[in-house]
């Protein structure tokens, strides 16, 4: 009676509740064969697979959780998706990240060398709030300010919780990680990259309009049409209401280039529960935007040999003024006529 009550006490814990079940009609059997299974795997440890250490110990444990009744997986070339919500579309899923890995290449052909990606990326969506706070090592509730994705630096992992997107875009979500993951793989930095070349460069591409052919356009601003969740509360207009809410915040003061830029601790720039961390991250991406677009291309070929500088440990922070030939207070001058006739589809 004891382990059918920590089984079930387990099953509760996993987030796998059995009214939210939707895989067959016959509830009471379903509940009844993943009781049997839960039971076969209370016999397991508890703790990390024998042997196996760091990045290996949470791929072999993300594994381990994602697996329960609802499970499903889709593999290609490049990424492998595992996901324990039936709500989930995975073939869509999985042609989100191959087109916006076909984009990610494309962009950077002929701007910067893209090495060879070695490993496939792993993604592991997970409906169980439970699951993602214990794989990543924390006990957080909903409301203390859990990212609902995380990219694993240094590894090839993408983690998040499908349900935290509800309504400002799973998919925009898969889209920042899986950028975080092919800078890291692909562009291959060797030194401490700042952090709002990182986050505004993953911002850069969640952003980028894509229309409804399929086709990405990089200097536009917008959302995508693709929807990977079956049922979804998707609310159009994320980059429109994002674009808008920087604009007020720069006008106002509220965020500066030169608070952003030079933030090369990332205590400084991230401070998890700061309403300022939004606008850092989107002055990274707007600031990249402007680089890259602004003033006919003036400034893309400068930025592009800093942020190569930056990949090979170089350059970091303030020294983004030299490489440009601009200081901050003529970047945010700049970044400020930029916005001014900047847009979103």
């Amino acid at each position: 009676m004891r382990a059918l009550l920590a089984a079930f006490v387990l099953l509760l814990l996993s987030g796998g509740a059995f009214a939210q079940d939707q895989q067959t009609d016959d509830h009471a059997e379903q509940d009844r064969r993943y009781l049997e299974r839960l039971l076969q795997e209370q016999k397991k440890a508890e703790e990390q697979p024998e042997g196996l250490t760091g990045f290996d110990a949470l791929l072999a444990m993300a594994e381990k959780l994602v697996k329960d009744q609802n499970y499903d997986t889709r593999s290609s070339d490049h990424y492998r998706i595992q996901t324990d919500d039936p709500n989930i579309n995975t073939r869509k899923a999985l042609a989100l990240l191959d087109g916006h890995h076909a984009f990610f290449e494309k962009f950077f052909a002929g701007r910067l060398e893209l090495g060879a990606q070695a490993e496939v990326g792993r993604v592991f969506l997970f409906d169980s709030f439970h699951k993602y706070n214990k794989l990543l090592g924390t006990d957080l509730s909903r409301s203390d300010g859990r990212p609902a994705g995380h990219y694993l630096g240094g590894s090839n992992m993408c983690v998040m919780h499908t349900r935290s997107g509800d309504g400002t875009g799973l998919e925009d979500t898969l889209v920042h990680e899986a950028t975080h993951l092919l800078v890291d793989m692909r562009l291959n930095p060797r030194g401490a990259m700042s952090p709002w070349i990182s986050e505004g460069l993953a911002t850069f591409f969640q952003y980028v309009h894509q229309d409804d052919e399929g086709t990405f356009h990089p200097s536009r601003i917008g959302d995508r049409s693709v929807r990977i969740q079956r049922e979804s509360n998707y609310r159009r207009g994320n980059a429109r209401n994002r674009l808008s809410a920087f604009k007020r915040a720069f006008r106002k003061g509220d965020v500066t280039v030169s608070s952003v830029v030079e933030a090369i601790d990332p205590g400084q720039f991230y401070q998890l529960g700061s309403a300022q961390t939004p606008r850092r991250y989107e002055m990274g991406w707007l600031l990249i935007h402007y680089l890259l677009f602004g003033d006919g291309g003036a400034h893309a070929g400068k930025f592009l040999a800093y942020f190569e500088k930056e990949l090979a440990g170089e350059a970091i922070g303030a020294d983004l003024y030299d490489a440009v030939g601009m200081d901050a207070e003529a970047l945010g001058a700049g970044l400020e006529a930029h916005l001014k006739g900047l847009k979103a589809e």
